[in-house]
């Protein structure tokens, strides 16, 4: 009878470990809750996204529930009328069956979590937290009008919440390694960086500063777990990396990107994520010369294979794009053009002798090129006796009329003006993927590529810039340095 017994309590064992295992059902029951509709969201790329909608049950709970595993991540229940929320963590594929319960009067406060270990450590922590913060906020409103020994004594105890704090932190980590709560703790922590010698100037401190913490800026982020992608803390952190402390120019920001894309290397979910989120920041980025790292992400990724989710359709888009834009890179030669004078003289852009032109391609109908038309006039007056030319064409093709009349309505008469008379040279629009007007390019004597797709309100700067660069470089290579 006892072994009958305990091979059925096995079976039963086995049976129910089996039915947990299948899907997912969470329970959240909200106190004080009027509405009879809460919603589940997930964090994805820094925003949030509605999964479903919960209608109340008739024990007033609302259900989650599907026959798949939720991806790990951090999840929300968000309460109507107010918007209101509170977190959810699916740690692991085992544990996706447990149940929540608190009250709208203080959903953190009096959140009781059950057969969920992540969110019990999540709201641990997080009362702790909100224990400490208290704490810190009476120490910090007592030392307004403190002084002296007072003022010290109440900052060493402020200094004492905040040990506190990391000795919570650090036994959560030793104690709970592997869950998610312990790997968005730990992304969240900050360089630890060394102190800089002590005769430092500040700038010499503040580049001590800004090495190591961009030295140790990932230390803590793990790009093997794919859970982070469901979180708010990996697209901030991203953003900042390549946004304030990487060099704003293409070389350093591909390089960026391959070591980012590199510490993913085996996690086919994150380093998708990575490529994904890279290209699109850089396709949309209205940073002049950034098209560069878009192509080298496309180049080096997409175009071999490396991209294999990316549809068919989709891929011959951007292998399209990225070459159009590679021979318009900053620091290329720009493509000739062979084109007319309005007078019908044929001419190539490589035939202008300059230490600088502008190729200024607009349209007369086009509202922002009569908008700028006025600031450019001015600029190419004030610079043709710095060695500035301007190359200017008339997009209005094979309507020469109507160019001719928009040039004398704006004063353009002073520039080398050309159109496309006929079809043999309408190839400029391909060389120069014009979608849009006006465009504008900045090449040297050379006709290398310096800048491009300037404002005109911003123009005399960048030409400034331009020359200034090109004056320094002559006194040096006359000085022999």
């Amino acid at each position: 009878m006892k072994l009958h017994f305990l091979s059925v309590l096995v079976f039963l064992i086995a049976g129910s470990t089996l039915l947990a295992q299948k899907g997912h059902k969470l329970e959240f029951n909200v106190e004080g809750l009027e509405s009879k509709q809460a919603y589940f969201a997930v964090h994805y790329d820094g925003n949030q996204y509605i999964k479903d909608t919960m209608e109340l049950s008739p024990k007033g709970s609302f259900i989650k529930q599907g026959e798949d595993k939720l991806p790990g991540g951090t999840y929300m229940v968000i309460l109507p009328p107010d918007n209101s929320y509170f977190e959810v963590l699916v740690g692991s594929d085992e544990e996706q069956h447990f149940s929540m319960q608190t009250t709208t009067a203080d959903a953190i406060g009096n959140m009781k979590v059950k057969n969920s270990k992540e969110n019990e450590l999540l709201y641990n922590y997080l009362h702790f937290l909100s224990a400490q913060r208290k704490k810190g906020e009476t120490l910090s409103k007592g030392s307004e009008d403190a002084s002296g020994a007072k003022l010290e004594q109440l900052n060493k105890k402020l200094d004492v919440i905040d040990d506190e704090v990391k000795v919570y932190q650090e036994n959560l980590l030793k104690k709970n390694k592997g869950t998610l709560v312990a790997a968005i703790v730990s992304a969240s922590q900050e360089p630890n960086i060394p102190p800089a010698a002590k005769d430092a100037t500040e700038q010499e401190r503040n580049l001590h500063n800004y090495i190591h913490y961009k030295a140790q800026y990932w230390d803590h982020v793990s790009f093997q777990d794919s859970r982070l992608i469901r979180s708010q803390l990996l697209k901030p952190r991203l953003e900042r990396y390549l946004n304030k402390m990487t060099v704003q120019d293409p070389d350093s920001l591909t390089k960026e990107v391959d070591l980012l894309v590199g510490k993913a290397a085996g996690n086919e979910e994150m380093q998708k994520y990575l490529l994904i989120y890279t290209v699109n920041k850089y396709a949309q980025s209205k940073v002049v010369g950034m098209d560069a790292v878009y192509v080298h992400i496309v180049d080096n990724y997409y175009a071999k294979g490396k991209a294999p989710w990316t549809e068919e359709d989709q891929l011959k888009k951007m292998l399209k794009t990225a070459k159009e834009l590679r021979p318009l890179l900053i620091g290329e030669k720009a493509p000739n053009i062979y084109i007319s004078t309005m007078d019908g003289k044929k001419t190539s852009l490589y035939e202008i002798e300059s230490p600088y032109t502008i190729l200024y391609i607009w349209d007369p109908k086009c509202g922002h090129c009569n908008k700028a038309a006025p600031d450019m006039v001015k600029f190419a007056e004030d610079y043709k006796d710095k060695g500035v030319t301007m190359f200017s064409i008339c997009a209005k093709d094979k309507s020469k009329e109507e160019c001719m009349t928009s040039i004398e309505e704006k004063n353009l008469g002073g520039w080398l003006n050309h159109m496309a008379l006929d079809n043999t040279e309408l190839y400029y629009r391909l060389h120069y993927a014009i979608k849009s007007t006006p465009i504008t390019y900045i090449l040297d004597k050379d006709k290398m590529i310096l800048s491009k797709r300037i404002g005109a309100k911003q123009l005399p700067e960048v030409m400034d810039l331009m020359i200034k660069i090109d004056q320094e470089k002559a006194a040096k290579k006359a000085s022999g340095k």
